[in-house]
């Protein structure tokens, strides 16, 4: 709703044993468009919750694309889980950080 309403778009695409695809598109210097929020703490709280499920975080600004892959993740860690408390804290603050540098050091 919130990009749909100022210009963008959001999708949900689902295939049984395959996997779900949301998008959501926003028009960025639309005047009413809202904050996106803290994407590190939202996501390393679907994350922690979800353990066994696999992430595919794609956050694009202009042509630069900052992408997480929990399955990557996963096979760094080996057998640490991703919902161990460290790990969650480390993905919130490093997902914060990319789209940070994304931005070229600015909040947007």
């Amino acid at each position: 709703m919130a990009a749909e309403s100022t210009g963008g778009s959001f999708t949900i695409k689902s295939r049984p044993g395959v996997g779900t695809k949301v998008n959501a598109a926003f028009v960025r210097d639309h005047i009413d468009r809202e904050p996106l929020g803290d994407m590190g703490e939202t996501l390393a709280s679907l994350i922690g919750c979800n353990p066994d499920v696999s992430f595919l975080y794609e956050h694009t600004w202009d042509n630069a694309v900052f992408r997480l892959s929990t399955q990557e993740v996963k096979n760094i860690l080996k057998d640490i889980p991703l919902n161990t408390p460290e790990i969650i804290l480390w993905i919130k603050e490093f997902i914060n950080e990319q789209i940070y540098i994304l931005y070229g050091g600015a909040s947007v």
